[in-house]
Protein backbone atom coordinates (compact mmCIF):
# COMPACT_ATOMS: atom_id res chain seq x y z
CA UNK A 1 0.00 0.00 0.00
CA UNK A 2 1.63 3.28 -0.87
CA UNK A 3 -1.18 5.41 -0.86
CA UNK A 4 -4.31 6.02 1.24
CA UNK A 5 -7.59 7.43 -0.54
CA UNK A 6 -11.05 8.94 1.41
CA UNK A 7 -14.20 8.92 -0.84
CA UNK A 8 -16.79 11.54 0.14
CA UNK A 9 -20.37 12.33 -1.71
CA UNK A 10 -20.62 16.33 -2.07
CA UNK A 11 -24.35 17.73 -2.36
CA UNK A 12 -25.24 21.37 -3.16
CA UNK A 13 -28.98 21.56 -1.22
CA UNK A 14 -29.05 25.13 -1.97
CA UNK A 15 -30.83 26.47 -4.77
CA UNK A 16 -28.12 27.77 -6.65
CA UNK A 17 -24.47 27.18 -8.27
CA UNK A 18 -21.59 27.03 -5.36
CA UNK A 19 -18.59 25.89 -4.73
CA UNK A 20 -16.82 23.87 -2.09
CA UNK A 21 -13.08 22.80 -1.13
CA UNK A 22 -13.07 19.55 0.55
CA UNK A 23 -10.05 19.14 2.70
CA UNK A 24 -8.51 16.24 4.39
CA UNK A 25 -6.44 16.66 7.19
CA UNK A 26 -4.09 14.11 8.96
CA UNK A 27 -3.93 13.78 12.79
CA UNK A 28 -0.78 11.92 13.98
CA UNK A 29 -0.75 9.65 17.72
CA UNK A 30 0.88 10.97 20.27
CA UNK A 31 3.62 12.68 18.52
CA UNK A 32 7.25 11.24 19.07
CA UNK A 33 9.10 14.66 17.77
CA UNK A 34 6.86 17.91 17.48
CA UNK A 35 4.36 18.17 14.99
CA UNK A 36 1.41 19.98 14.43
CA UNK A 37 -1.72 18.27 15.55
CA UNK A 38 -3.53 18.44 12.01
CA UNK A 39 -2.16 18.53 8.86
CA UNK A 40 -3.52 19.53 5.45
CA UNK A 41 -3.14 16.13 3.43
CA UNK A 42 -5.61 16.65 0.42
CA UNK A 43 -8.03 18.83 -0.81
CA UNK A 44 -10.73 19.19 -3.68
CA UNK A 45 -12.38 22.27 -5.27
CA UNK A 46 -15.74 21.64 -6.44
CA UNK A 47 -18.36 23.75 -8.40
CA UNK A 48 -21.69 21.90 -8.06
CA UNK A 49 -25.16 23.46 -9.36
CA UNK A 50 -28.19 23.65 -7.50
CA UNK A 51 -29.21 19.73 -6.32
CA UNK A 52 -26.15 18.09 -7.84
CA UNK A 53 -24.46 15.80 -5.46
CA UNK A 54 -20.83 13.93 -6.50
CA UNK A 55 -18.48 11.53 -4.93
CA UNK A 56 -15.18 12.18 -5.24
CA UNK A 57 -11.96 10.57 -4.04
CA UNK A 58 -8.74 12.26 -2.62
CA UNK A 59 -5.90 10.01 -2.70
CA UNK A 60 -3.11 10.83 0.08
CA UNK A 61 0.79 8.99 -0.61
CA UNK A 62 1.79 7.22 2.70
CA UNK A 63 4.65 8.73 2.67
CA UNK A 64 2.71 12.16 3.70
CA UNK A 65 1.51 10.02 6.65
CA UNK A 66 5.45 9.61 7.95
CA UNK A 67 8.33 11.24 9.26
CA UNK A 68 11.99 11.73 8.30
CA UNK A 69 13.76 9.59 10.47
CA UNK A 70 17.85 10.79 10.03
CA UNK A 71 18.40 7.47 11.92
CA UNK A 72 17.09 5.43 9.79
CA UNK A 73 17.62 7.74 6.74
CA UNK A 74 14.30 7.50 5.48
CA UNK A 75 10.63 8.56 6.28
CA UNK A 76 8.95 5.90 8.73
CA UNK A 77 5.07 5.74 9.79
CA UNK A 78 4.58 6.14 13.57
CA UNK A 79 2.79 3.14 15.07
CA UNK A 80 -0.40 4.33 16.82
CA UNK A 81 -3.77 5.17 15.64
CA UNK A 82 -3.96 7.98 12.92
CA UNK A 83 -7.33 10.05 11.86
CA UNK A 84 -8.21 10.78 8.53
CA UNK A 85 -10.32 14.56 8.73
CA UNK A 86 -12.86 14.88 5.00
CA UNK A 87 -13.35 18.84 6.84
CA UNK A 88 -14.09 22.23 5.28
CA UNK A 89 -11.76 23.88 7.36
CA UNK A 90 -9.03 23.09 9.61
CA UNK A 91 -11.00 23.40 12.58
CA UNK A 92 -14.21 22.05 11.65
CA UNK A 93 -14.58 19.17 13.36
CA UNK A 94 -15.90 17.16 9.81
CA UNK A 95 -16.28 13.19 9.28
CA UNK A 96 -13.12 11.46 11.05
CA UNK A 97 -12.18 7.73 10.85
CA UNK A 98 -9.43 6.20 12.24
CA UNK A 99 -6.54 4.08 11.00
CA UNK A 100 -3.81 2.15 13.09
CA UNK A 101 -0.79 1.95 11.47
CA UNK A 102 2.39 0.05 12.79
CA UNK A 103 6.32 1.73 12.89
CA UNK A 104 8.14 1.04 9.13
CA UNK A 105 10.02 2.66 6.57
CA UNK A 106 7.86 3.78 4.16
CA UNK A 107 10.45 4.88 1.33
CA UNK A 108 14.05 5.40 2.28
Amino acid sequence: MDQLRASVTVTNTGQVEAAEVVQLYLEPPAREVERPARNLVAFQRLLLGAGEARRITLAVPLRVCARFDPAQDGFVTEAGLHRLVLARHVEDEGLAVALELEAGLVCP
